[in-house]
């Protein structure tokens, strides 16, 4: 992944690629260790030395006073944020709205990214419903991270 900021007007002068610089006018809360490369005279790419983890908020800063290659000065800080994704479920197995599910089958759920299952088991429910009380009743159940064979089976049963 790469963060890229484009100015307005030319902030280096004309040179041939150069080399990827330790420093340059970003921060990044929380800090991010990378670096610079300016690509032409007005685009900078910060480079991250590892992906960003999931699930973080960052925000960038580009200080007032900052000049560009005329002398402009940047008047007023320039501040941005952005999110790296956060958990979502790609898959489920039994799909969505299934019927007639025994009360001792798997459920598989994936995910766009690793989670720890003991974090996806706060944030889970199960519940059974009962047509006779029109109410949804709770189901004890236990997470686990299944084995590449299990999930193939399941796979293989809802085809």
């Amino acid at each position: 992944s790469k963060i890229t900021v484009v100015f307005n007007q030319p902030m280096v002068p004309l040179q041939e690629v150069p080399a990827d610089e330790s420093t340059g006018p970003m921060t990044f809360e929380p800090p991010i260790a990378g670096k610079y490369r300016w690509m032409g005279t007005s685009t900078l790419v910060f480079l991250p030395d590892k992906p960003l983890p999931y699930s973080t908020q960052y925000t960038v800063k580009i200080p007032s006073g900052i000049k560009s290659v005329s002398g402009a000065v940047l008047q007023k800080e320039y501040v941005w944020s952005f999110e790296t994704p956060r958990p979502k479920v790609t898959m489920r197995l039994p799909q969505d709205q299934a019927i007639w599910i025994k009360l001792d089958q798997k459920i598989f759920l994936q995910y766009n990214q690793p989670v720890d299952s003991t974090n996806v088991a706060s944030y889970t429910r199960m519940f059974e419903y009962d047509r006779k009380t029109n109410q949804n009743n709770p189901i004890a159940y236990t997470i686990h991270s299944p084995t590449s064979e299990e999930f193939r089976k399941a796979i293989s049963i809802q085809r």
